[in-house]
């Protein structure tokens, strides 16, 4: 050994000697040796004496002079307190209890003890560390140290998760120094009393028991308990942003410039709950958090660190930073390792690990791992940490079935129920958690339920809020998917991805572009495909970004469908857009090619289809002894189908126009019984037909359930009569039968004949035409007595194409104006 490592051999037979020499002396040498050495240290080193102070403790102890040994190892306890020696702080403090002391130093070695357990995380053994020294300050009736040793321990209890208990020790504490005067150890229990008060879901006595605290710490000046309490109020719901903003900031300033690093920590963290909820700032509330977190490390209580940084993990995944939240929680496994007590922080570490599952694409274990996080959240009674995992859990399922995997939502509205509650006591959004329940009632098909949801979180919700709106419209959005409501669902999800854009919510936004495109697909408009497929590119260059494999799988898959939908569809689409072209073509040539020319008469008539082919159409029949046969009919359906129902229609009305050229109510019974007849699809037309006596200035006729057209009378005032309908629509019922009417037309009077694509018209605010717009602008030009049919038809079809504008048109129109006058009529 001695030729290998001559210097280990040394050191070995050195100490064997230094101990076989101490051994070989008498007990009281030794004390006196113990003493010497120790006073020799304090004359030479007075100025290190802290850090001679772990050792002056030993010597003094070895002397047997026992007051010396505990005045050394307080000393040493401080200093390693101090520097974040946690366990060497707990030893030295140990080691002074272990000697015989007085009540009053015993009670306060139990209180520094306690805390450096606490720094190390050991929540229920320093609660049980200083309920023991609670007994010697009670025992010498020193009702401070009782009130500080109360507020430390259900803050203890808190961090530990046992938040009931907090709020149970708080008020144990107050009920024993209630009558206590005024100090800075009340204060401090009264801020502990409300900040239980508020995470136990009671905030109205949070802000009640705070304010006194804060102005008892302000009459000490105790800026500890002022910038503890400080930190509390700015988390308080009910008061304004801007007053809690200017809490949190002086908590923070008074706590890192005098020194109170922990309570300058949790101020931080404070802030960025305040960013987040009513300031929007996502990326300053990561900071905050980062710089709580690097507080907690300086300092060396891993466990605040380690929610710190859970926090800013949680941020990390809003704004889409994956990669960064990944980091983050390396870090925070490496922490966890590192902790005595891990079940502090297990549940909010595992929580957030089960969101980045589910990113994954793992959804199901993602669910499992919160269904047993759930319930030893619900045993504990930790509000805010199970507020989060319901939250978690409902909105994970409901995401599962929005991605077409259906899933039984029983177990998500019983997650999001409880969230409600828990909201309801101050502790969460109150407009989330109830639009998140809207949701899952709507997508179980409980309308009624998610209307009352809906009405409830519009009268909660704050309109200055981008959150509270991105909330509602998330609920508005799953409603109109729901009703069908295509056009709505489209609008609501546009405007969804704008709010969450602007928010700088990544996540959202990428969800809301994907809502957007099934909306669009969903309503099914001519560029719809097409702009959903882009909607479907961009949520998946951001997922792809953020790293979101679970998302991007799925949405491809519905890409791939939708390129194969579409290019057959535009195959079959082209098919369809020829024969449909020719289609019109031939039914146009059903019309009259030119409107007749008859003395004494002006006769105009317009059809304007809403596409390919109509389902409207208007004839002028002639019929012998000088009459005129007029038609316009509207058939209840629109496309191919309405346009051969219309065809077989007019060729029926002017079969039996020739065999009943004096009674339009025979005509239109013969009619009727062979659609009915004929006819098994449910397709129906509205019809007016009437018969003109051209020489005695008569109409004889019928009207089926059609709207009723307007004559105009001339005379001193012009008067506007309806022609009501005389019996039912045809095609419904074959044995019906229909009244015939006459009425007079005098020279300047006019007839307006219609469908209802006219009075049914809509602009783009959804606005219709009407009826009465229709007599409006018709009354304009019958006034003047000059005027012809034509020039009246072209009138009331300008006005109408005004009022649609840049409005999708739905349906055909169909106008036709007849005018008896003394003016030789002008074909139009």
């Amino acid at each position: 050994m001695a030729q290998f490592l001559p210097d280990l051999e040394y050191q070995f037979r050195h100490s064997l000697v230094q101990d076989a020499a101490y051994g070989s002396l008498l007990a009281a040498d030794r004390k006196k040796l113990h003493l010497a050495v120790g006073e020799a240290v304090e004359e030479l080193y007075p100025d290190r004496i802290d850090e001679y102070a772990a050792m002056l403790a030993r010597h003094f102890g070895a002397a047997g002079i026992e007051d010396r040994s505990v005045k050394y190892c307080v000393l040493a306890g401080d200093a390693a307190l101090a520097s974040f020696a946690n366990l060497e702080a707990e030893g030295h403090y140990r080691c002074a209890l272990d000697y015989c002391v007085a009540d009053s130093q015993r009670a306060d070695l139990l209180y520094k003890l306690g805390e450096s357990l606490f720094a190390q995380s050991r929540f229920q053994d320093a609660i049980e560390t200083w309920k023991e020294g609670i007994a010697v300050y009670q025992y010498i009736e020193n009702e401070a140290g009782v009130a500080q040793l109360y507020a430390r321990a259900a803050r203890a209890a808190w961090h530990a998760g046992e938040t009931p208990e907090s709020l149970e020790l708080a008020r144990e504490g107050l009920s024993l120094v209630n009558d206590m005067p005024s100090s800075k150890e009340k204060a401090a229990l009264l801020h502990e009393m409300g900040r239980a008060y508020y995470f136990n879901g009671q905030p109205d006595q949070a802000e009640t028991y705070c304010q006194e605290a804060l102005e008892m710490a302000e009459k000490w000046a105790a800026i500890d308990v002022q910038a503890d309490t400080l930190a509390t109020l700015g988390v308080l719901q009910k008061i304004d942003p801007e007053v809690a903003a200017a809490h949190l900031e002086k908590a923070i300033d008074l706590g890192e410039n005098q020194g109170f690093l922990t309570i300058a920590a949790r101020a931080h963290h404070n802030l960025s709950v305040l960013m987040v909820g009513k300031l929007y700032d996502f990326t300053s509330a990561r900071q905050h958090l980062f710089r709580a977190a690097e507080i907690h490390r300086e300092r060396g209580n891993i466990q605040r660190e380690i929610f710190s940084l859970v926090s800013a993990v949680g941020l990390s995944f809003t704004i889409g930073d994956i990669q960064g939240a990944r980091r983050t929680l390396d870090i925070i496994d490496e922490l966890f390792e590192m902790l005595p007590d891990r079940e502090s922080v297990e549940l909010e570490v595992f929580t957030i690990k089960a969101m980045l599952t589910a990113v994954a694409g793992e959804w199901e274990e993602a669910l499992n791992m919160l269904r047993g996080y759930r319930k030893e959240a619900q045993k504990r009674g930790d509000l805010q940490l199970l507020s989060n995992i319901n939250n978690t859990l409902a909105n994970i399922q409901v995401e599962i079935d929005r991605l077409g995997f259906p899933q039984d939502l029983n177990e998500a509205l019983e997650a999001a129920k409880e969230a409600n509650e828990i909201a309801d006591r101050g502790l969460s959004d109150r407009v989330g958690a109830r639009c998140l329940l809207g949701i899952i009632y709507t997508r179980m098909g409980e309308y009624d339920q998610a209307d009352n949801f809906l009405a409830e979180a519009e009268s909660l919700a704050d309109p200055e809020s981008p959150i509270d709106r991105c909330s509602i419209l998330n609920l508005r959005v799953e409603l109109a998917f729901c009703m069908d409501e295509w056009n709505d669902a489209v609008s609501l999800s546009e405007n969804l991805v704008a709010e969450e854009k602007s928010l700088g919510r990544k996540v959202n936004w990428a969800r809301g572009l994907v809502t957007t495109a099934d909306a669009l697909i969903s309503r099914g408009e001519a560029r719809d495909y097409g702009d959903a497929l882009e909607f479907y590119r961009q949520a998946i260059s951001v997922f792809n970004e953020m790293g979101f494999a679970g998302y991007t799988e799925s949405i491809t898959q519905r890409m791939d469908a939708l390129e194969s939908k579409t290019l057959t569809d535009l195959q079959t689409s082209h098919k369809v857009t020829r024969e449909l072209t020719q289609a019109g073509i031939i039914q146009s040539s059903f019309l009259p090619q030119e409107i007749p020319a008859k003395e004494g008469w002006s006769l105009s008539a317009a059809l304007e289809p809403a596409g390919e082919t109509s389902g409207d159409f208007y004839d002028f029949i002639e019929l012998p002894g000088d009459r005129l046969g007029i038609l316009v009919a509207d058939v209840t359906d629109k496309g191919a189908g309405a346009a051969l129902f219309m065809a077989s229609s007019r060729t029926l009305v002017r079969t039996y126009a020739d065999q009943y050229p004096d009674n339009p109510e025979k005509v239109i019974q013969a009619v009727n019984k062979r659609l009915v007849m004929d006819t098994h699809d449910g397709l129906y037309v509205t019809l007016f037909y009437g018969i003109i006596d051209l020489g005695a200035g008569t109409l004889n006729y019928c009207n089926a359930g059609h709207n009723p057209p307007y004559l105009f009378k001339t005379g001193k005032k012009i008067e506007v009569t309806e022609l009501p309908p005389t019996g039912m629509t045809l095609g419904i019922l074959d044995q019906e039968t229909w009244e015939h009417r006459i009425v007079s037309l005098k020279d300047g009077d006019t007839l307006i004949v219609y469908t209802d694509g006219i009075s049914e018209a809509q602009n783009v605010q959804g606005e219709f035409f009407d009826e009465q717009r229709i007599i409006e602008t018709a009354l304009a030009a019958v006034s003047d007595g000059t005027i012809s049919a034509g020039d009246i038809c072209q009138n009331i079809l300008r006005e109408i194409h005004d009022f649609i504008g840049r409005a999708e048109r739905v349906d055909d129109l169909t106008l036709l104006v007849l005018r008896r006058d003394s003016h030789p009529n002008i074909p139009e």
